[in-house]
């Protein structure tokens, strides 16, 4: 109703390009329709399709992902899902922190896991404190999964030594931190798992909705 009156709003939802469809993006939809490349694909993608992913990473930030070790997915929500629906099980806990995306938590519930919110606070800069992640650790804990959020990454100094010693796989939401690092070390290598958005508004920016899980385990 503003915008009819001629009000300029800032719109603060969900975001997407303000900008059509590349004219080459439009080309290659429809010479693959006109190829008749419209069946199902493999759940994990088409080999073609992974090693271009490979060879972008490879390409923007030095990181070599074989074909083996990507699974393309529709977005980063579905790489979340995938991984909660693949590792956690009725009883676990998975343990997160705030502020995070809505939807991690209860992608956890779904796979009838737990989820365990370590709160971080704005007046020390959100800071994941090690000593809060230790407290939370119970028997039943399945995983650590760190928030990368705003291209910033969690602090993983503490993470990687409490996984190693209470042997727990780290799961990074790296969604919306594509290319960053942590101590020269770059998202999607900081854990054993990793969970990525193409979404048009995220740093590495598709023009449309994708993602994708990477590991080597």
């Amino acid at each position: 109703t503003l915008r009819r009156q001629g009000v300029d709003v800032v719109d603060f939802g969900a975001g997407e390009p303000d900008f059509p469809t590349p004219e080459n993006a439009k080309a290659a939809g429809a010479d693959a329709i006109a190829r008749n490349l419209t069946k199902y694909t493999p759940a994990a993608g088409t080999a073609e399709l992974r090693q271009a992913i490979a060879a972008r990473y490879k390409a923007d930030y030095g990181l070599s992902f074989g074909e083996s070790e990507i699974i393309a997915t529709a977005g980063g929500k579905q790489s979340l899902y995938n991984v909660a629906m693949v590792l956690y099980q009725k009883g676990d806990e998975v343990i997160t922190h705030a502020p995070y995306w809505p939807t991690i938590v209860e992608q956890i519930k779904i796979a009838d896991a737990t989820p365990v919110v370590v709160h971080t606070r704005p007046e020390d800069g959100f800071a994941l404190h090690p000593q809060a992640i230790i407290d939370a650790i119970t028997p039943r804990t399945r995983a650590i999964l760190p928030v990368h959020l705003y291209g910033q990454c969690a602090d993983m100094s503490g993470l990687w030594k409490i996984a190693e010693t209470h042997k727990l796989p780290i799961i990074e939401d790296a969604c919306q931190a594509q290319g960053a690092e942590f101590q020269g070390t770059r998202t999607g290598t900081l854990g054993a798992i990793a969970c990525f958005s193409f979404y048009p508004t995220k740093n590495l920016g598709t023009y449309g909705d994708a993602g994708m899980v990477t590991t080597n385990d």
